[in-house]
């Protein structure tokens, strides 16, 4: 796969202009503001999702028009002297003025720089590359979840735009979190100027639209996206906390109806976010992506569209009988994380990655899937520490002695669902590896019995959001060493940095690479990288290089 390169300059500043392209109208074009970049997505061998938002400037007793025309071009080089793709669009007030181009015509497995322009108005410019076909020797994703942006700064975001060997970059979710300015973040976001708006809860589609322009606005997340295309797949932040088919956690009577706000939110999810839209049930954003002969990327919804309430542990604390929670609760059969058709379909596309003959099947999902259990011995004088935090550490370490999850959100309160997903992976797949967002820390897991394990599953840091370090008043050497030897299946975990995992594939192995920035408090960061993650092709198993 040949490399391609945009500069930095052209991605802030914008390609140089060329001669101007027709209206469709003899009528002079408004004023406009790119002020969120461009981005691309869900490229295919042949296309690629373009984005942009050509927002109209208009005076304050000035109506903005309905519909803004726009031009658009890709060009196999960042001069745009050899443009091969080009059309026209709209930016309507009904889509709050965005504009998503599926830009077709494409060649596989190359670079491509792509602008817009209404008149003479250029966007800034972007780089995108198609998936390749054929052969593929190598692959190189990065993966990212959990950007909060009043949390800090997105170092890891400029990271990522500074690379120039990345296919792809899969962002597994929680892009914008909902809550109120006052609810989830820094105590220096003030100060960082990371500060959100509207300020209240996010529940109306200007509400959604508002939170996606602050984070869109901020330069580092424009230059990530203006670098490489992104597959993108919402969590629960998106929409409300701990979402799930019919409602969620953070969702209350004084809210409103849960259908609108969730049609709201997902409104404004795929008006702000360069994702192609997929036929038939409404609201599946479930996917895949086929990189050559190498890698199939299935993205799972493990939130929205086929997800069971979360079961509650009232039971177990009024008194029923750990073995009747875990046989009448947990192990329900009726309850549902993917749902059937969903199911369905996975287990469709890992027989078709299988057929092939690609080596490797990545599990593109939202939650961590692993068992895995809290601590029962970490030394911590609870009377020094807040008390709801105090009785949050003592509950997980009782869940955790009898063997039940932490979190009733995470796969392993689902455990019947995700066994029927396990049984599919060791039937269907050659080489399953399942990427996860979500924990806000990095870990690395061998998924099934011990002694025949049939999956690996990364974990990815998260971009800003705080971790387990945050909650547990330990250091983080010893929370990471009493994680581990609680969990044999747990072959590496940080529980400190932020940062993005980088996944490389050959046909003889998968290497998960960790690579943290050393502050979200300062403009001013470094990159280090710890040691990589390795499973060879047939082994389903995890080492440390």
């Amino acid at each position: 796969m040949a490399k391609f390169r945009i500069t930095r300059r052209d991605i802030i500043a914008g390609a140089a202009a060329s001669a101007a392209l027709p209206l469709a109208s003899c009528e002079k074009p408004p004023k406009v503001a790119y002020d969120h970049g461009v981005a691309s997505g869900d490229p295919l061998a042949d296309r690629v999702i373009l984005w942009t938002r050509a927002a109209p400037v208009v005076s304050p007793d000035e109506a903005p028009p309905a519909i803004v025309p726009v031009r658009w071009e890709v060009a196999e080089d960042d001069s745009f002297a050899r443009i091969v793709a080009k059309g026209s669009a709209e930016a309507s007030a009904a889509a709050d003025y965005t504009v998503k181009v599926d830009a077709a015509g494409l060649q596989p497995g190359r670079g491509y720089a792509y602008r817009f322009r209404v008149g003479d108005q250029l966007s800034p410019a972007g780089a995108t590359r198609t998936l390749p076909e054929g052969a593929v020797d190598s692959l190189s994703l990065a993966v990212v979840s959990c950007s909060s942006y009043p949390h800090g700064f997105y170092n890891v975001y400029r990271a990522l735009s500074e690379r120039d060997d990345i296919a792809a970059v899969i962002h597994l979710g929680d892009y914008i979190y909902e809550y109120d300015k006052d609810t989830y973040k820094s105590d220096q976001a003030i100060a960082l100027g990371r500060v959100i708006e509207p300020e209240g809860e996010l529940l109306t589609v200007d509400d959604y639209r508002a939170r996606y322009g602050v984070y869109r606005r901020d330069p580092d997340l424009q230059a990530a996206h203006a670098r490489h295309p992104f597959i993108c797949v919402w969590d629960d932040h998106e929409i409300a906390n701990d979402a799930w088919r019919d409602g969620a956690e953070n969702h209350h009577e004084e809210d409103g109806d849960w259908v609108a706000r969730r049609a709201a939110a997902l409104q404004a999810y795929f008006e702000w976010l360069p994702i192609r839209a997929v036929p038939g049930e409404a609201g599946r954003i479930y996917r895949s992506f086929d990189f050559g002969d190498l890698a199939r990327l299935v993205m799972l919804d493990t939130r929205l569209i086929g997800r069971d309430r979360q079961a509650s542990y009232e039971a177990l604390r009024a008194g029923m009988a750990p073995e009747d929670f875990r046989a009448q609760v947990l192990n329900d059969p009726a309850r549902n994380m993917l749902g059937p058709a969903q199911e369905a379909w996975a287990a469709e596309a890992l027989v078709g990655s299988k057929e092939r003959g690609q080596p490797w099947q990545l599990i593109g999902q939202q939650i961590i899937f692993a068992d895995h259990f809290s601590p029962t011995d970490l030394d911590i004088d609870l009377d020094a520490v807040p008390e709801n935090v105090a009785q949050a550490i003592q509950n997980a370490a009782q869940l955790s002695k009898l063997g039940f999850p932490r979190s009733m959100d995470k796969w392993g309160a689902y455990p019947v669902a995700r066994q029927r997903l396990l049984d599919v992976l060791a039937e269907h797949a050659n080489n399953a590896v399942i990427l996860t967002g979500d924990s806000h820390n990095a870990w690395a897991f061998e998924v099934g019995p011990d002694a025949d394990p049939v999956a690996v599953e990364l974990a990815t840091p998260s971009v800003t959001s705080a971790g387990l370090e945050a909650y547990v008043p330990v250091d983080s050497a010893t929370l990471e060493a009493a994680y581990m030897a609680r969990n044999p299946n747990l072959k590496y975990f940080d529980a400190k940095r932020r940062g993005y995992l980088e996944v490389t594939a050959t046909a003889e192995s998968l290497t998960g690479r960790f690579h943290y920035v050393d502050t979200i408090l300062d403009k001013a960061f470094t990159v280090t990288s710890d040691d990589a993650v390795v499973s060879m092709a047939g082994s389903h198993r995890v080492q440390l290089s």
